[in-house]
């Protein structure tokens, strides 16, 4: 069994050279900062100069945020990354709020509403989590790879993160301008989005102030632990920004699934 843990313990210290020196090369044409590589510190030939792996990192899911204020095609880029990504799942926050609001007695449903009998429930930063950690704990094998769609909100939210998961793989950001917001609400009303929140145009404003005022703080948050945030303008069409923000995924993808796999082989070989 030794010889056996010896020569995987090989196999992998090799495939680490082969695949770090192919990220690297791809890090220097997009400037992607070699620190995000993960838990590990390489020289320029992607040779290994220490490893930090502990036991229990296979099960730690690996999470891509997309985020962005009401009406910057969160929903929208998610679904279309997931199509060109296999083994991308894709979380809404919004949507998953939603769905515990349409049963009976959940536990989400103590929670008080925003705009009284209207929007989704506003639960304390601990309890967002938790409810993120218990869907993400319910997924089916093979799904290890999260994108998290709208969330974190708050600088709460990032701290309450923190808390039970590590940093993020990176940050999609989705800049966009609050006349431009506003009319892509309102037309969502308009085509029947379904969204009691959507319909009142004072809400809109509201919902849409208080991300864009709360974001920068959070994205300071988040840039202070180490994650990786990428901004993309999304005033544009969605081809246009799909284009952008895959030909930046295609880049953090590589990453991710190297991290992914040096996790599992890893506590493979540490049981």
């Amino acid at each position: 069994m030794d010889t056996i843990k010896g020569l995987l313990t090989l196999a992998l210290n090799y495939l680490q050279r082969m695949t770090i020196s192919r990220l690297i090369k791809q890090s220097q044409l997009y400037n992607y900062p070699l620190q995000h590589l993960p838990d590990n510190t390489y020289d320029a030939q992607g040779n290994i100069q220490g490893q930090k792996y502990s036991s229990d990192r296979a099960s730690s899911p690996l999470i891509v945020f997309i985020l962005g204020p009401p009406g910057a095609g969160k929903g929208t880029q998610s679904a279309a990354l997931c199509d060109k990504f296999s083994g991308l799942t894709h979380l809404s926050y919004g949507d998953l709020l939603r769905y515990h609001e349409s049963i009976p007695g959940d536990w989400v449903t103590t929670f008080p509403k925003r705009h009284g009998r209207e929007g989704n429930r506003m639960l304390p930063a601990d309890e967002a989590v938790d409810l993120l950690r218990q869907t993400i704990g319910k997924g089916k094998k093979g799904q290890d790879t999260w994108l998290v769609d709208g969330f974190p909100r708050n600088e709460k939210h990032v701290i309450a993160w923190l808390k039970v998961y590590p940093p993020a793989q990176c940050v999609f950001y989705l800049n966009c301008d609050r006349d431009v917001l506003l009319k892509r609400i309102h037309k969502r009303a308009a085509d029947g989005s379904g969204r009691a929140e959507d319909r009142d145009d004072n809400k809109a404003k509201e919902r849409v102030d208080r991300s864009l005022r709360e974001s920068r703080e959070m994205l300071d948050v988040l840039r202070a632990h180490g994650t990786r945030i990428i901004e993309i303008d999304a005033n544009r069409g969605v081809e246009l920004v799909e284009n952008e923000l895959s030909t930046h995924f295609q880049v953090s993808w590589g990453f991710i699934r190297y991290a992914l796999f040096v996790s599992v082989i890893t506590y493979e070989l540490q049981r």
